[in-house]
């Protein structure tokens, strides 16, 4: 990637050289409070619209209405503020990874709107010596703000006095710096790991580009689409920018010429004259033609190419002539062209030696229909795109495994063939639009058992242990349908389990202040004290006495009387700081329905058994509830005795799982609609909906329920977010969903709920602590028996919730710790290797092309799995 120049530091700015200026701009601010006293009222009224309250980060912007009245109201002020009320409500700020820089659309002033064109405004901090106090300044692209530009863009960031900078600046904004300034846009750091190009809209084409020193805007002008950079005065079809955009692509394999025909593509347009199914894989009879093809030597193609003679009557119902097609003439082309990688075979020799053309031919019936049969090419591993272009098989082969193996794009594949030829042939070159359309219709003709691929031959239909995720491989936004409003259904509101009534403690502060006496430092707030005073270990006392928690008091008035201190002894340490997580107790102690490991935990808490003298049920107990096992384990130190006061806790643990679940009616068959119509998007072969999503409550609530952690999902502009992936255990793709929306739990929550008949045993998931808190809120009886699980990778990030979502803490359990929870991961890489190529198809050519992909994989991954069988 392009680093930035690093621009040498000058000498700081002093106080007297800005004295001019703040008082030239004093006297300007005065001469613009008195023209502009009429609109004080607006300035007043856009403080409270809460117009630049909120950072243009990734377009996430409030939406709120404002009054009609203010956006008609005159004046410069309001002008800035009809432009950012728009550009806010439109979303169409976006925020660059260099620079403090940010792009957003050009304005009207005449006609009030947003224009096509964007602007570039940067952001810079300037701060005091000691950085006590600072100031931001804004920066913009245009001719009217460069003079800003020119001031500021080679200052140091310190100063004596930033307000004055500031106040000296504001006076000579132009329009798009004030309104940077109204939407509050922050400086940043760069992101060293970022490429130098983001493309920001696709139609029009418009794509920011760091060149090392600065960004500059492209798009495409003219009817060929020719790249001009709207920064760069001169040299606007050749600027630094466009050199660093055409290396951006020639390392990515992606023409800068072959986005502007993709966006044309359909699948009626990946079409042939070959019309049978090719097996895959290939049986033996193909696999033994093609190691005689790929013997030395060019004449093992036939010299005429026939069509076969089917038995069965046409469409029509007419016979086929059976007479020779050859004797007839009837010709469907003369001068075939067969198409190898590095050699294209137009002619074979004759008896006397003289180079005659290949000709294809063609069969009619016997009656009056127009029907002909046309030349197959599959008993001759020959594709027949259109009668004159015919490709081998093995040249399009060796591509499907280069492009899934390699990351090879298809453009690639031509420059290499071509290439070659260039080089150590006479042959012609390939035509890419030809290649690339022999390629989609050969690659549909595959005979792919999708049902049978998609579905691992151990886990059957339905996989009980599933490791999903998403991956953020997309295609153009602009290519997706026009949604469709949804029907209102009128059925009832399926209702799920509070949030309050899951977790133990229930009030924010006694979870915070239980969470400092266990000592226990992660899932506290940076700079977080352990230890409680006397009088906030009183506080703590009279919270969980009032929420009626006596079994908790009692322990910890114990605790405190034995010497506990400011914090409690190492012993407790874990069960205490457990009780104070965020998390449901059903996901601290995650059995469901295991009658026997209630049964266990019951037992303990009424003495009926021990941790040492029933080896059997702890062994069990380890494996159910480990993190219940870890802490009894510390507190009776390896065996003894548990304490009474620990006793009553596991019962009220023991009643909050059957209440939580027994309090929660089972809806009924009623609230679910019918499934939604396929919308194309998602593939699941063995998976089809059977259910449609009811109205769950928790959706009709403006928020969801606080959650301890949250999974980041940042938008690209221009592109759909990815895919969502499910795994079996044994690496086995069951399909996957594309998104178009953000990575939430919504996406495998709808998955599992219309797709599964019954849930899954454990769900794998690196945001599986948030999608456990979904699926409580709107059906808890039907995820009652899942586990719910972090994988090993992603729970350090994890800090605030329980350890019962940790794969790690189930080491007794054989069924968890043979998983391989990197599976969807791995698979997911790979995917990433053919972006470049998927972010340029239609939607259903890049379902296609991802479902290939896992296909071919799945091939590989059964054949070890009956390797190892």
């Amino acid at each position: 990637m392009i680093r930035k120049k690093r621009v040498p530091k000058k000498d700081p700015v002093s106080s007297e050289s800005l004295h001019h200026l703040k008082k030239k701009s004093t006297r300007a601010q005065r001469a613009e409070n008195k023209d502009n006293a009429a609109t004080n009222d607006v300035t007043k009224r856009m403080g409270n619209l809460s117009v630049g309250t909120e950072p243009a980060e990734l377009c996430k912007f409030s939406t709120r209405s404002s009054s009609v009245a203010v956006l008609s109201l005159p004046g410069n002020n309001d002008q800035a503020f009809v432009y950012a009320r728009n550009v806010r409500l439109h979303q169409r700020c976006f925020k660059l990874s260099l620079d403090g820089c940010y792009a957003f659309p050009d304005w009207s002033e005449k006609e009030k709107h947003l224009l096509r064109n964007f602007v570039l405004v940067e952001v810079k901090r300037f701060c005091t010596e000691d950085e006590g106090e600072c100031r931001v300044i804004y920066m913009c692209s245009c001719a009217t703000g460069e003079s800003n530009r020119e001031r500021l863009g080679h200052m140091d960031n310190i100063v004596q006095d930033p307000s004055g900078l500031q106040f000296a600046e504001e006076d000579h904004y132009c329009l798009h710096s004030k309104v940077a300034k109204q939407l509050n846009l922050q400086p940043f750091e760069d992101d060293e790991d970022t490429d130098c190009v983001q493309q920001i809209s696709t139609v029009p084409f418009l794509a920011a580009v760091h060149d090392g020193d600065r960004y500059g805007l492209l798009k495409r002008v003219g009817r060929m689409g020719k790249l001009t950079c709207q920064q760069c005065p001169y040299q606007r079809h050749s600027c630094g920018h466009i050199q660093s955009y055409n290396d951006w692509c020639r390392e990515r394999d992606i023409e800068p010429e072959v986005a502007l025909h993709l966006a044309s593509e359909s699948v009626e347009e990946f079409t042939s004259i070959s019309y049978s199914p090719i097996p895959y894989p290939w049986p033996a009879e193909m696999k033994e033609k093609f190691e005689r093809l790929s013997e030395p030597g060019l004449q093992q193609f036939p010299k005429h190419l026939l069509p076969d003679c089917p038995e069965g009557p046409c469409p029509h119902g007419n016979s086929w002539d059976k007479r020779d097609p050859i004797k007839q003439g009837w010709v469907s082309h003369d001068g075939v062209l067969i198409h190898l990688e590095e050699l294209t075979i137009s002619t074979y020799k004759d008896a006397d030696g003289s180079e005659v053309n290949r000709v294809a031919y063609y069969r009619p019936t016997i009656g009056g229909c127009t029907c002909r049969r046309q030349y197959d090419g599959l008993d001759d591993l020959l594709h027949n795109l259109d009668n004159k272009n015919m490709y081998y098989f093995g040249f399009l082969l060796k591509y499907m495994n280069d492009m899934i193996y390699s990351r090879k794009p298809l453009k690639a594949a031509e420059r290499s063939a071509n290439k070659t030829r260039q080089t150590a042939t006479t042959h012609p070159p390939l035509s890419y639009r030809l290649l690339r359309k022999a390629w989609n219709s050969w690659a549909r003709r595959l005979a792919i058992p999708w049902n049978e691929v998609f579905r691992c031959p151990v886990c059957g239909e339905e996989p009980t242990c599933v490791v999903c995720d998403g991956t953020c491989i997309g295609f153009r936004k602009d290519f997706l349908p026009p949604a469709t409003e949804e029907t209102k259904d009128t059925g009832p509101r399926v209702a799920g389990s509070r949030h309050a009534d899951r977790v133990f403690v229930k009030t924010k502060q006694a979870r915070d202040l239980l969470l400092r006496y266990s000592g226990e430092k992660r899932g506290q707030k940076a700079g977080c004290k352990n230890g409680l005073s006397g009088g906030e270990f009183a506080n703590l006392i009279s919270l969980l006495d009032n929420e009626g928690h006596q079994e908790l008091v009692e322990i910890l008035q114990r605790l405190r009387s034995e010497g506990g201190g400011r914090i409690a002894p190492t012993s407790y340490r874990k069960l205490l700081s457990e009780l104070a997580k965020n998390s449901p107790v059903c996901g601290i102690v995650q059995v469901g329905e295991d009658a026997e490991a209630i049964q266990l935990v019951g037992k303990l808490a009424k003495g009926a058994i021990g941790l040492v003298t029933s080896a059997d049920s702890a062994i069990r107990l380890q494996k159910s509830a480990p993190v219940i096992f870890g802490s009894l384990r510390d507190i009776t130190k390896g065996g003894g005795e548990i304490p009474g006061d620990v006793k009553e806790l596991l019962l009220r643990i023991h009643s909050i799982l059957d209440k939580m679940f027994n309090d929660v009616p089972v809806p009924p068959e009623s609230a679910y609609p019918p499934p939604a119509a396929p919308s194309g998007l998602a593939f699941f072969p063995g998976l089809d909906q059977h259910i449609g999503l009811p109205r769950y409550e928790a959706d009709a609530k403006s928020s969801g329920n606080p959650g301890s952690c949250r999974k980041e999902s940042y938008g690209h502009p221009s592109l759909t977010p990815g895919i969502f992936t499910l795994f079996c255990r044994h690496g086995i793709c069951y399909g996957f969903d594309c998104m178009t929306s953000c990575e939430s739990p919504r996406h495998p929550y709808q998955i599992f709920r219309t797709r599964f008949r019954k849930a899954p045993n454990v769900i794998v998931y690196d945001n599986a602590c948030k999608l456990h808190q979904y699926a409580l809120n709107r059906e808890p009886h039907f995820f009652r028996n899942t586990q719910f699980l972090v994988d090993r990778f992603h729970f350090r990030g994890h800090i605030g919730c329980s350890l019962g979502y940790c794969m790690d803490e189930y080491k007794q359990s054989i069924d968890i710790t043979t998983i391989n929870s990197q599976v969807n991961e791995q698979a997911n890489a790979g995917l990433i290797r053919i972006q470049p190529q998927l972010s340029y198809m239609s939607p259903s050519n890049f379902v296609f092309h991802a479902s290939l992909f896992l296909a071919i994989r799945n091939f590989d991954a059964i054949s070890k799995l009956d390797m190892t069988s």
